[in-house]
């Protein structure tokens, strides 16, 4: 028969056990602040790879949350009214942390308890969508991972045109946070560490731009070391901690992950497609210089054949945005827009106004054949009615006023509001689905390019110049050009040496190839015009 155990066995059983469970309660204390540290690193470094999948398959980056759902907080509508006054505070797909930002206000949400947004005086950081990305919803600490995004970067709904803007952001070489940072172009930023000044000015050795930051919290109050007092520089390293901070010791500051723009444009953005991005001038006296492969030339778009009213349109490939410069005078004098501002300004297009001014669209450029009129806006801002023959395309901003503006057969058709061809909203509105197709308005209605190359065929002694430099053709055979519609800048000359007084810009050739009805193949030989009959 088994002896039981006696009361004095057990407790000396249970007294070696708790021995045993106390050191080892004591060592596993010690290792997991360390794992927590290991774990949240390695966290926040695959948060860059969601968001990368994100903007993959949205075209943008995810928004900040501010009412702590885990999932973003965008407007999903027309327009939105954040603070409740009744009037729009917001478009359609912009971050509800840009308003909040952009105002200074902070967002009040009972939905958040305790979390406290401000980090001492500053509104930013929000919270991680960790819902929306499909991620946890704390960190190895088990407290809510902090977001930071480029609003622009956030709110542009389509793969091209973030691309385009990322392989823009990331050419800069250097960045005045004063001035750039608060336009919400270029949020945030990341400082390395040995950028020891917080003074808001970032340059390439010291530090760089970023598309998104992830951020662990540390355990100090407030905002530690080098991140006080600043909006948008925040520490790439874990800082040395000051008496002020009234930490331990041991405890740590902030974590911080990043997403670089290389890191988005590397992940995103490996695809063979032109990322294009429109242009409009509608001035008066206006010019543009385009550099040749080894000085820039000068066109006043008078001598291009343009006058005021008709408009003139680029289409531009986002490496093209160091060789364009506009001016709003003639002789290419006064100050330039580059068309690399042209894409900060809007992603959806750009034009240049009579007063010189560079503004967001997006606009639609309308080809005309034949005899039409219809409304446009006069100095006032004023819709009027005129003659649309004269020109050969129109540009017209797509704004709230969009369903006022028709089409007539004339002008006193117009005036009477008779016999209305089309409106604007209806010619926008039947594009939807693909805003890049260029489009020809007649008496008859609209007719669609149906093509989306033009072929040239070049005879010898003409030229064109390109985004490579002016071109000669010698081959007595001829040369056969092919251009997608959005090859610009690209001008044809009938004589040697991209020289004389007669051009033809790459929408001449589309309007032309529309007019005749063609496949988008057209003929030039010297001395000649251009010959879209094929």
């Amino acid at each position: 028969m088994r002896r039981a155990f006696t009361l004095v066995e057990i407790a000396i059983v249970l007294f070696i056990v708790s021995i045993i469970i106390a050191l080892g309660v004591t060592s596993l204390g010690k290792m997991s602040q360390g794992e927590r540290y290991k774990v949240t690193k390695l966290y926040l470094q695959k948060l860059g790879t969601s968001t990368i999948n994100f903007a993959m398959a949205n075209g943008r980056l995810p928004c900040p949350d501010l009412d702590c759902d885990g999932y973003e907080d965008r407007c999903e509508e027309e327009w939105c009214d954040i603070d409740g006054d009744g009037e729009e505070d917001i478009a359609y797909g912009v971050c509800y942390a840009d308003y909040y930002y952009t105002t200074g206000k902070r967002p009040v949400n009972d939905r958040c308890g305790d979390i406290d947004f401000s980090r001492g005086e500053n509104l930013p950081p929000y919270l991680l969508p960790y819902a929306t990305l499909g991620e946890k919803k704390s960190d190895a600490f088990q407290k809510p991972v902090r977001y930071d995004v480029n609003y622009k970067l956030a709110q542009t709904g389509d793969l091209e045109r973030l691309c385009s803007l990322v392989d823009y952001l990331s050419s800069k070489s250097s960045i005045n946070t004063n001035r750039e940072i608060n336009s919400t172009f270029f949020l945030p930023i990341v400082t390395g560490s040995k950028d020891t000044l917080d003074d808001e000015l970032i340059e390439n050795k010291a530090g760089y731009t970023v598309a998104a930051l992830f951020i662990s919290q540390g355990e100090c109050p407030g905002v530690s070391g080098k991140n006080r007092g600043s909006n948008r520089e925040y520490a790439m390293a874990e800082e040395a901690l000051s008496i002020q901070d009234s930490c331990m010791p041991d405890t740590y500051s902030d974590i911080v992950g990043e997403l670089t723009l290389l890191d988005l444009l590397k992940g995103s953005c490996q695809i063979d497609y032109p990322k294009k991005i429109p242009f409009y001038i509608n001035g008066k006296d206006g010019s543009i210089e385009l550099f040749d492969g080894k000085e820039w030339v000068c066109y006043n778009w008078k001598d291009l054949g343009y006058e005021e009213g008709a408009g003139l349109s680029f289409s531009f490939e986002t490496r093209s945005k160091e060789s364009v410069k506009f001016y709003p005078e003639e002789e290419c004098q006064g100050e330039s827009w580059r068309f690399g501002d042209a894409i900060l300004v809007n992603q959806d297009g750009s034009a240049i106004t009579r007063d010189g001014e560079l503004v967001g669209g997006p606009f639609m450029e309308i080809f005309i054949d034949g005899e039409l009129a219809g409304h446009v806006e006069d100095e006032e801002g004023d819709l009027v009615c005129e003659d649309l023959s004269q020109y050969r395309s129109v540009i017209y901003p797509i704004d709230a006023r969009v369903g006022e503006i028709g089409f007539y057969k004339s002008v006193e058709d117009c005036k009477e509001n008779r016999d209305r061809i089309r409106t604007l909203a209806t010619l926008w509105n039947s594009d939807d689905k693909n805003r890049d197709r260029l489009l020809l308005l007649s008496g008859d209605g609209p007719r669609d390019n149906g093509f989306s190359k033009i072929v040239l065929l070049l005879g010898e002694g003409v030229s064109y110049l390109d985004g490579d430099g002016c071109h000669t053709v010698e081959d007595g055979s001829g040369k056969v050009v092919e251009l997608t519609l959005f090859s610009n800048p690209f001008l044809l000359f009938p004589k040697e040496e991209c020289s004389g007084d007669d051009h033809y810009l790459l929408n001449d050739i589309v309007a032309t190839s529309l007019k005749e009805k063609n496949d988008g193949h057209c003929l030039l030989k010297k001395g000649e015009k251009l010959d879209c009959s094929l």
